[in-house]
């Protein structure tokens, strides 16, 4: 399965947005962690589905001079393995 999702870089933090994910972790690989369990915890993928995420950089968060080379150096693919969800304790009685 194959999912878009935008990147942004603002108070130190990635951002991704996109498929019903929304999280923030300090460096790319927490964010690919990050999305993982969002996809997980979504109810539209499983513990161990492959998912091929396109993420592409917000314009905006490049200078203008660097805009043109976006496409080539900034837009990622990463290839994310859905994380197991945490099992959930409820009250019981």
């Amino acid at each position: 399965m194959r999912i878009a999702i935008e990147l942004d870089y603002n108070g130190g933090r990635w951002h991704a947005t996109g498929n019903g994910v929304r999280v923030s972790a300090p460096d790319l690989a927490g964010l690919d962690r990050r999305i993982e369990a969002a996809l997980a915890e979504s109810g539209d993928f499983h513990a161990g589905d492959q998912v091929l995420a396109a993420m592409t950089v917000r314009r905006v968060v490049l200078p203008s001079w660097l805009a043109q080379y976006a496409g080539h150096y900034f837009n990622r693919r990463a290839r994310l393995t859905v994380a197991p969800q945490p099992e959930r304790r409820g009250n019981k009685g």
